[in-house]
């Protein structure tokens, strides 16, 4: 807002866009200054109190079912998966737990491998459809599947962590630290969960980046703020605000904006 009153000019028309977290913040900016005659923009919604990153892991899991159940709408991919695809993926994966394909298990890949490369597809409109993709090679395990995921996975990943499309400027800035203060004083949640409770939910999902479990063992021992006085409320704002967000985004899910 201060920064607003520096430099604006007189006549120009003045645009707040925020996306993802930045909603988080461009709510609070509507909290604090409803008067400056701003248009908001809110991409992909966090707002305070209904953001809720204890539920992350479990939101990939719902939106990737989501996901998977489209394709029951196409021909091809019923003739790969059947009529319910989203079944299809927990038989497969309950077939790596048993051992029915020795060369994955061999080459280290298990079920919570697959689950967690599944939560990094679900991210991107450009890869999720390999999902099926994979589900589909994981499930039949002949040989060229084998070495067609091994050299798929090669791609995706080095050295065990995911390479990006694109490094931005906001990836080389990233601070754990900070994200932990926020996260676990502002957009954790509510309630007593427990590490071993994420665990419950990670075990059965089939699209995880296991992401609030592995942050739950950091919860405990983290020194929290106190929350203040514009936590979980809204602003009394007049001004006008476009709302977008995704159907089928699994950090800020259409059910929570």
């Amino acid at each position: 807002g201060e920064t607003v009153r520096l430099f604006k000019e007189p006549g120009e028309d003045l645009f707040i866009y925020g996306a993802s977290y930045g909603t988080y913040w461009a709510l609070r900016y509507m909290q604090l200054y409803p008067d400056q005659g701003a248009k908001m923009i809110l991409d992909s919604i966090c707002a305070s109190g209904y953001c809720k990153l204890v539920e992350y892991d479990s939101n990939f899991n719902m939106v990737g079912k989501q996901f998977m159940d489209h394709c029951a709408s196409d021909d091809f991919c019923t003739s790969k998966l059947g009529d319910d695809a989203w079944a299809f993926i927990g038989d497969m994966l309950d077939g790596i737990d048993s051992g029915s394909c020795a060369a994955l298990s061999d080459a280290g890949i298990d079920r919570s491998f697959v689950r967690q490369v599944f939560g990094t597809l679900i991210t991107s409109w450009f890869l999720r459809p390999y999902i099926a993709m994979m589900a589909y090679r994981l499930g039949r395990c002949s040989s060229s599947d084998v070495d067609f995921l091994s050299e798929f996975l090669n791609m995706l990943f080095s050295d065990g962590e995911y390479k990006s499309m694109d490094v931005s400027v906001q990836d080389k800035l990233f601070s754990t630290a900070l994200n932990s203060n926020i996260t676990f004083s502002e957009i954790w949640g509510e309630g007593d969960v427990t590490q071993d409770d994420l665990k419950a939910v990670i075990d059965g999902a089939y699209v995880s980046p296991d992401a609030a479990w592995y942050m739950a063992g950091r919860y405990d021992m983290w020194p929290k703020y106190e929350k203040d006085e514009y936590f979980s409320l809204f602003a009394d704002f007049s001004g006008p605000i476009l709302m977008m967000n995704g159907t089928l985004d699994p950090q800020t899910t259409l059910e929570m904006a």
